[in-house]
């Protein structure tokens, strides 16, 4: 109710559409048709966000926060950048430096997808999965 509130603060409801929880296909079909994603986290149950994974396996540029197991998941600059943890102006700034430069955009895209397939896949999950057990 708070992130509502502040869109309708500060009429924001013309440019941000919150979605809710979405799964499945519809996720999906987000995710493939973004070009960059944004998790400005410190929750305390984060640890390697899945949904940073997901955002890279759609060749997605990530921007976050430097929060745990994160920072090992992205190298900025390369897949996408960090930002402050609750400062909104950090995160403006880092989305203005992306539209700016859609080459940056353009490579860490490219650079994501590239990290997904070299270290995220499930093949790769379950080989590791299979070194710790036999």
């Amino acid at each position: 109710n708070n992130f509502l509130d502040k869109i309708n603060k500060f009429n924001l409801g013309s440019c941000v559409n919150y979605l809710g929880v979405v799964t499945g296909n519809e996720k999906n079909q987000l995710l493939s048709n973004a070009d960059l994603f944004v998790l400005p986290t410190n929750y305390i149950n984060e640890g390697q966000p899945v949904s940073i994974i997901e955002a890279m396996a759609f060749e997605t540029a990530v921007i976050a926060t430097r929060y745990r197991s994160i920072v090992d998941m992205i190298d900025e600059g390369i897949e996408g950048l960090f930002v402050e943890y609750g400062n909104s102006q950090s995160i403006a700034d880092e989305i203005r430096k992306i539209i700016i430069n859609p080459k940056l955009l353009k490579s860490m895209q490219s650079a994501a997808k590239k990290r997904f397939l070299n270290e995220f896949t499930k093949q790769l999950h379950l080989r590791q999965m299979e070194k710790l057990f036999f």
